[in-house]
């Protein structure tokens, strides 16, 4: 069977409850496409969605996917490669707890990982179940970017880093004015973005030769069956308030409180939705009822920038969550398309 689902949708649509329904029914093992769910122990503000008592059970893939292995180590800088899972009601949710909140984490690494999962699904005749809604990194899956095998640059990094944005800006003018006038005006006044494109360019790397080694064009005969979650934005906003307030009794703060005793909070990973409204409430910058509405309205504003990206996408079929029985419409779909040859 070489097939694979993918559920998404913006934030607060149960994409996580479906995909498990589909999963028991259809034998599936879950993967997470969430860029906020791969850093260790920043778990209720995500919302991870896993047990207190649910633990992660290492696969050791040494042997399976030397590919993953030299990547992983080339790019995150660990000695080993660990991957595992967590089971929910019985079913294994991979992609989280990828790496440490102090670590990079790429898109590029997400691809790579998520390749190999899913061929090692397939081959245990088990049906692989991509959910998430970080949009960018589904994307980036179906349609790898050419820069998917050039390196990162630590040295050139550290350089850059100490750049203001203006100064990266000129510094890619200067380089490669042909990819700053391809970028949009998010990109160019976004430091990561910049600072990959004058790395991808000073590698001096062949693109269409890079592309033509993505390890993806080996799955090019994986069929994909695409299902977007969607609502009303006023629905999605209530239910997004629901969530904030029960992530809050949860332990949201304790758990940011612990994670700064740890990192910084200026890492890229501390900047997530949540945290970031979290560490103005501790450092007596906004009240409690503060930081509910404005963590209630950044995931909002997120879900409206998630639907906006996905619009783009081709072949996804949408389901209104609030049109009865929606689940069951899906239901049949995906048995239609495991029949189907």
């Amino acid at each position: 069977m070489n097939k694979m689902l993918i559920i998404t949708g913006p934030t607060a649509t149960g994409k996580t409850k479906l995909a498990l329904k589909l999963a028991k029914a259809f034998d599936g093992e879950l993967i997470s496409a969430d860029s906020r769910q791969v850093y260790q122990g920043m778990d209720i503000v995500t919302g991870k969605d896993i047990c207190n008592n649910a633990k992660f059970k290492i696969k050791n893939l040494k042997n399976r996917f030397p590919m993953s292995i030299c990547f992983w180590r080339n790019r995150l800088e660990n000695d080993n490669l660990v991957i595992g899972f967590y089971e929910v009601e019985k079913v294994k949710i991979w992609g989280l707890d990828l790496v440490k909140p102090d670590q990079e984490f790429h898109v590029s690494a997400f691809v790579k990982i998520t390749q190999n999962l899913i061929k090692d699904i397939l081959d245990r005749n088990k049906l692989p179940i991509i959910i998430g809604g970080t949009a960018f990194y589904l994307k980036s899956l179906l349609n790898p970017p050419k820069t998917l095998n050039i390196a990162i640059n630590k040295e050139l990094r550290q350089e850059l880093d100490k750049l203001s944005l203006q100064e990266l800006q000129e510094r890619l003018q200067d380089l490669n004015i042909q990819k700053w006038e391809q970028m949009n005006f998010s990109d160019r006044n976004n430091p990561r973005r910049l600072v990959r494109a004058i790395e991808v360019f000073l590698s001096g790397e062949d693109l269409a030769k890079n592309i033509q080694n993505s390890i993806f064009n080996d799955q090019g005969n994986i069929q994909n069956l695409i299902i977007g979650l969607k609502a009303e934005q006023e629905f999605l906003a209530k239910h997004i308030k629901q969530r904030v307030l029960k992530r809050l009794k949860q332990g949201a703060i304790a758990e940011t409180q612990k994670l700064l005793q740890k990192y910084k909070a200026e890492l890229p990973s501390m900047s997530a939705l949540g945290y970031k409204e979290i560490r103005q409430f501790l450092d007596y910058k906004i009240k409690r009822q503060e930081l509910i509405e404005f963590w209630t309205l950044h995931e909002s504003q997120y879900a409206k920038r998630q639907m906006t990206f996905m619009k783009k996408f081709e072949d996804i079929t949408w389901f209104d969550i609030l049109q009865k029985d929606f689940d069951s419409q899906i239901k049949l779909l995906v048995q239609k398309f495991l029949k189907n040859d």
